[in-house]
């Protein structure tokens, strides 16, 4: 919508009434700092109650690692991670985070969501058509305000498993590929898989943390038995995803063993056969010693001063010392 539609929509919401049976939720695709400036303005968003603190409209243009709860008196912010999948032609798809921003208010039953960009095709178009329109635990009467929260990171982490599955997948072609044909062309592709899997893990960690916070709820703002009971399913999911990233990890992690294992073997070899080679040519530098120290003739290397027979020596002691070493076993 254009912008002369989005603070027409925000006053509305917040010259409406607040219903004490339904929960009212604004989603926002990206958002700029006077649109912003405005929601707080008309919502009458108390700032920060210390001098030179955060406030909520710099804290939604932050990118924030912490799951941590700020409270402003009437309100609380908290942001979450949403993961996306990026197609990479000819390699592995990327995982890519999206940064949701939460103002919950809930003297108003409101909850703002904020993301970091505009995206038409976001999953929260779908979102929002399901939990609006549909029986969501949120869309009850005399629902928690809350549950809108608990729902939406019920579902970040429910996206997830999908693409740590796929990820998943991707691990078992190459372990196949592998017993076929060993090589070190594997080591990249499991590596960057790897780190993918590592981003997910952390998603996991701020998700499990983030319910934890819920869960002690030091403020009193979640004082709901359902809320609390869907939270503990929540926190237990991200367990799961956790637990499965782990795996994975642990997977990739054998691959690449796998990986050393080979290139250590192929450089031994390596080494192997220059040390053989470096052997049976010590009779031929010794020869060409012994000889060179004709300086009368040298280096004019005429036939004349026995050069056939040195010619004739040379692959005589390789040949001798190829055999002595194939019979001591050296060459097995």
């Amino acid at each position: 919508s254009s912008e002369s539609q989005t603070r027409s929509i925000i006053r509305e919401v917040a010259a409406a009434k607040a219903s004490e049976t339904k929960v009212r939720w604004l989603h926002f695709e990206g958002i700029n700092t006077p649109t912003l400036d405005m929601l707080c303005e008309e919502f009458k968003l108390a700032p920060p109650k210390i001098e030179g603190s955060e406030t909520t409209q710099r804290l939604v243009m932050m990118r924030h690692r912490d799951p941590a709860l700020r409270f402003f008196g009437t309100h609380a912010f908290l942001t979450m991670q949403l993961l996306d999948r990026e197609d990479c032609e000819g390699d592995i798809p990327l995982v890519t985070d999206d940064q949701v921003s939460f103002i919950y208010v809930p003297e108003m039953r409101l909850i703002v969501s904020v993301t970091e960009d505009r995206d038409i095709e976001s999953d929260f178009t779908n979102l929002q058509s399901l939990l609006v329109n549909g029986s969501s635990v949120c869309n009850k009467n005399g629902a928690h305000p809350a549950m809108l929260l608990a729902l939406l990171a019920d579902k970040f982490v429910d996206d997830a498993f999908p693409l740590a599955e796929e990820l998943g997948d991707f691990l078992e072609v190459l372990s196949h590929a592998m017993v076929s044909r060993e090589g070190i062309a594997y080591n990249q592709p499991v590596d960057k898989t790897r780190m993918q899997l590592w981003r997910m893990r952390r998603f996991s960690i701020r998700v499990k943390r983030l319910c934890e916070t819920y869960e002690e709820d030091a403020l009193n703002l979640f004082g709901d038995d359902a809320f609390q009971t869907y939270i503990e399913a929540v926190e237990k999911q991200s367990e799961n995803l956790e637990h499965v990233c782990d795996m994975y990890i642990t997977r990739c992690l054998a691959i690449l063993e796998r990986v050393e294992v080979y290139q250590n073997q192929k450089t031994n070899d390596t080494l192997f056969i220059l040390t053989i080679i470096t052997v049976m040519m010590v009779p031929s530098q010794f020869l060409t010693g012994m000889w060179g120290m004709n300086f009368v003739n040298m280096p004019e290397l005429g036939l004349s001063w026995g050069y056939w027979l040195f010619l004739a020596l040379i692959p005589t002691f390789m040949i001798g010392i190829f055999v002595l070493l194939k019979m001591g076993g050296y060459l097995e």
